[in-house]
């Protein structure tokens, strides 16, 4: 079974960036859904990513959100949405 990989993108001091972090590990306990998760702190490898706007969340390599913090249910979509296509 193959884990999703999800890139949470933002900065060590942003607000916005802790809230997104924290909301997602919760949603993948409740959901009990293993998936390698990265942390991406660096600007370069953010822009390589395409993303500009922080906090950013990347799952299986497709942008979901950059600029904001989702409402749960978009992430529990997103997440359901990836493990179906999981081979």
């Amino acid at each position: 079974m193959r884990r999703m990989e999800i890139k949470l993108l933002g900065s060590q001091t942003c607000r916005a960036c802790s809230i997104l972090e924290q909301l997602l590990f919760n949603i993948l306990a409740e959901m009990d859904l293993a998936a390698s998760v990265e942390k991406v702190h660096d600007r370069g490898k953010m822009i390589e990513l395409g993303v500009a706007s922080l906090p950013a969340l990347i799952v299986d390599g497709e942008i979901k959100c950059s600029g904001r913090i989702p409402k749960k249910r978009e992430i529990i979509v997103w997440l359901q949405e990836a493990d179906v296509s999981s081979p």
